[in-house]
């Protein structure tokens, strides 16, 4: 859920004062004519309420359960805190919601509320504002499945970056999706046919799979401007890695897409200590810093 945020209302109060003396004589009056009325200055346009400059959306991967609710996105936990502090401490309010990869999607803090989330933000802190938030997502492992959905949801909601990290959507039919397939629109598995060869730009030698075949979450949608896809490269089972394919996006085109190979685990590339993170950080720095 977002966090929520205090709206100062700011207001204005006019203050007037004439003399006295009444209306002078005007020569070009003729006789019984009445003086022209004052005109009363413009008024200046109502200021608009404070906002945060970046809303940061974290999606994490599976979570286990606690007393037989969700836990807390993992994200929470670690990656999502250190980045909140390193903006913060650059000058930026940032606002955050917490999201996971729940076993059912009804959950809270799962798919429908990220969406929700998602609209709400569209609707009160960036559609009509000459200076709107600035919104990033971030996501880990099956949590970058959600995330991706959402964004193609909320195509009305612009994404100014998107973090991938490793993502993937291996063994998504055997961990209780079954249900979830109906509401983010369908199986994420080789969703998607881009006839396209691109590669990351800056491969340092990972495995990468080069059909046409498209999961969903290697794929970046238009809404987003710009996107940093993180590989680990650790594979699952038959020398697969999670995250199998770099993305790209519909047009095959790797327009406004970074990639880093991280050579590390899966579970590394979203630690708030690991060798990852600075690569992150320092890409987001960045890309803000051009605004």
């Amino acid at each position: 859920m977002l966090r929520s945020w205090a709206v100062l209302l700011l207001g204005v109060l006019l203050l007037a004062s004439c003399g006295g003396g009444g209306v002078p004589e005007n020569p070009l009056l003729t006789s019984g004519e009445d003086p022209p009325l004052p005109t009363a200055p413009p008024e200046d346009p109502p200021a608009e309420p404070p906002i945060p400059d970046l809303t940061i959306l974290f999606v994490s991967g599976h979570q286990g359960l606690l007393d037989g609710a969700p836990s807390l996105s993992y994200l929470h936990e670690s990656y999502g805190p250190k980045i909140v502090a390193d903006l913060e401490s650059s000058g930026y309010t940032v606002a955050v919601g917490y999201y996971a990869d729940h076993p059912s999607e009804t959950n809270a803090g799962g798919y429908v509320d990220l969406v929700s989330d998602m609209k709400l933000v569209r609707d009160e802190w960036v559609a009509g504002r000459a200076s709107p938030t600035r919104v990033i997502v971030i996501a880990h492992s099956h949590g970058g499945v959600w995330a991706t959905a959402a964004i193609r949801e909320v195509p009305s909601l612009p994404i100014r970056l998107q973090v991938a990290l490793d993502h993937s959507s291996y063994g998504w039919g055997t961990v209780g999706h079954t249900g979830h397939d109906a509401v983010m629109g369908g199986d994420p598995r080789d969703e998607y046919i881009i006839n396209t060869s691109v590669s990351c730009s800056s491969d340092l030698g990972s495995w990468s799979d080069t059909s046409n075949e498209y999961d969903l979450e290697d794929v970046v949608f238009p809404n987003v401007v710009e996107a940093l896809e993180v590989q680990s490269g650790q594979p699952v089972v038959f020398l697969e890695p999670y995250d199998e394919k770099w993305n790209a996006r519909l047009d095959g085109s790797l327009t406004g897409l970074s990639c880093y190979w991280s050579n590390t685990t899966h579970n590394e590339t979203r630690e708030a200590n690991g060798t990852t993170y600075p690569v992150v950080i320092n890409w987001i720095r960045e890309r803000l810093a051009l605004d």
